[in-house]
């Protein structure tokens, strides 16, 4: 924040576009489904080349074996990405239309 360069902007925009892309997802809860709470947690040790600090990530999941923390802390390619979001129960609110009773 003291210094900030065009590295830091890049990664600033990377996130909002991150942002926007994603503003119509959401996760998905069935009712009367029997669930089980998991969480995953991964670091990544001195990965920052700017000041060499962890970065660390937590995913808690409803009934999955899969490391799905990686989503926080690895560059990832689109479909392992996807199929990790898709394992957290993140889906697309338009998909989810009805849904849900209010």
């Amino acid at each position: 924040m003291h210094n900030p360069s065009k590295k830091h902007l890049g990664t600033a925009k990377r996130m909002l576009r991150y942002i926007q892309g994603t503003l119509d997802f959401g996760i998905e809860f069935i009712k009367g489904k029997t669930t089980t709470l998991i969480c995953y947690c991964d670091s990544d040790w001195a990965g920052s080349e700017d000041d060499m600090r962890s970065t660390s990530g937590y995913a808690f999941t409803l009934g999955s074996e899969d490391q799905i923390a990686d989503i926080l802390t690895k560059a990832l390619s689109k479909d392992r990405f996807v199929y990790l979001r898709e394992l957290l129960g993140v889906k697309s609110a338009k998909g989810l239309e009805g849904s849900v009773d209010v």
